[in-house]
């Protein structure tokens, strides 16, 4: 006796939708970030740490982690931050070293912060990482999973049929 397709195939595909979904909210959600950086105030920060850049995932040979750590001030309290870009740390790595250079040659740096939340800032507002809503790979990482879990509803129901 085989195990039951329909079950296994539904649960996969739901898996996939899942995936994709949670891939295209990080990808508009970087996105939104951005465009609303782009309207708060910069202050100028403190490098606590110097900018360095180290590999990404595995999977994403292409890209870079940048860090850097900044420490700025707001209505006289103190904020310490990471955040790189909108959608996280990632980068092209020739962007990557190209701003961790930058950055090497400055002992302090402007900082866009939100006005009602202070504490949260951005060293650079544009999102660049594999997810941004402009890459390819976050609309292949959409796309894939939707069409395998469009393949497997398919045949869920074909073997349904029989």
């Amino acid at each position: 006796v085989s195990p039951p397709v329909r079950p296994l195939a539904w649960g996969a595909a739901i898996l996939l939708l899942a995936w994709s979904a949670g891939f295209a909210l990080h990808a508009v959600g970087g996105a939104q970030v951005a465009r609303a950086a782009e309207a708060w105030p910069t202050v100028t920060a403190t490098l606590v740490e110097r900018a360095s850049v180290t590999p990404g995932p595995p999977l994403l040979p292409g890209f870079r982690r940048l860090y850097v750590a900044y420490a700025y001030e707001v209505g006289g309290v103190r904020y310490q931050n990471d955040r790189v870009w909108s959608d996280g740390a990632l980068a092209p790595t020739a962007l990557a070293q190209r701003r961790a250079r930058d950055l090497h040659a400055a002992p302090t740096v402007s900082v866009r912060y939100d006005p009602e939340h202070p504490g949260t800032s951005l060293l650079f507002p544009e999102a660049h990482g594999p997810l941004a809503a402009s890459s390819p790979l976050a609309w292949g990482a959409i796309a894939l999973p939707l069409l395998l879990a469009a393949v497997l509803i398919r045949s869920a129901r074909r073997s349904g049929d029989r």
